[in-house]
């Protein structure tokens, strides 16, 4: 699942077959004081933040469980992907001097993201199946083949046409998992941890 729990059954057997667990302390010894390293995403938060590509909300924090918006997702997937370039800014609502504003163009420059037509809504939380269709874009871009099994999830019917081919793909290379229970919650939003692990 995209938060997955702890499994159980943590420890190690012996030759004696008597337990030996391992007791984690949750430290931070890492960027953000808010992002332990037992946390699910850790690793994924980490990386990204060594090279740049995720930076906190200030005081020290990473805010794991806060939405990530549609031009903080896109500035991620930009600088995760090296995707830069010069580009003409594409969208009404998002004025040249905006902090994203380069990053979106150079998105919208490689066809990764369209907007309506008219607005990107920057500042709107990503969904679930948004960031599936951008990812799998991403992946068309780069000439990557994604394969597998897709997932068959109860609420297939409510993923927008739009977004199942990704959703399919992505799902059945094991990239976005479901919610755990039999979902997808394609209209669900995706937050910062959820899209470092992605």
């Amino acid at each position: 699942v995209d938060k997955p729990s702890v499994p159980s059954g943590s420890g190690t057997m012996s030759g004696d077959n008597t337990p030996q667990i391992k007791p984690v302390e949750p430290t931070t010894t890492g960027k953000f004081i808010d992002v332990k390293e037992v946390h699910w995403a850790y690793g994924a938060i980490e990386a990204l933040a060594d090279k740049g590509i995720l930076t906190g909300k200030g005081d020290g924090k990473f805010a794991p469980d806060s939405g990530v918006t549609r031009e903080e997702f896109v500035k991620i997937i930009v600088m995760a992907f090296d995707l830069s370039v010069d580009a003409d800014h594409a969208f009404s609502d998002v004025a040249d001097d905006r902090w994203s504003a380069d990053y979106i163009a150079a998105a919208a420059h490689h066809g990764i993201v369209n907007g309506d037509g008219v607005n990107f809504n920057p500042t709107t939380v990503i969904t679930r199946q948004e960031m599936a269709v951008i990812i799998h874009r991403v992946f068309e871009k780069l000439g990557a083949k994604v394969s597998g099994e897709a997932n068959s999830f109860d609420d297939n019917a409510e993923i927008a046409d739009y977004a199942k081919n990704a959703v399919s793909a992505l799902t059945a290379a094991g990239i976005i998992n479901g919610m755990g229970d039999g979902t997808f919650a394609p209209a669900g939003t995706v937050t910062r941890a959820q899209a470092a692990k992605v």
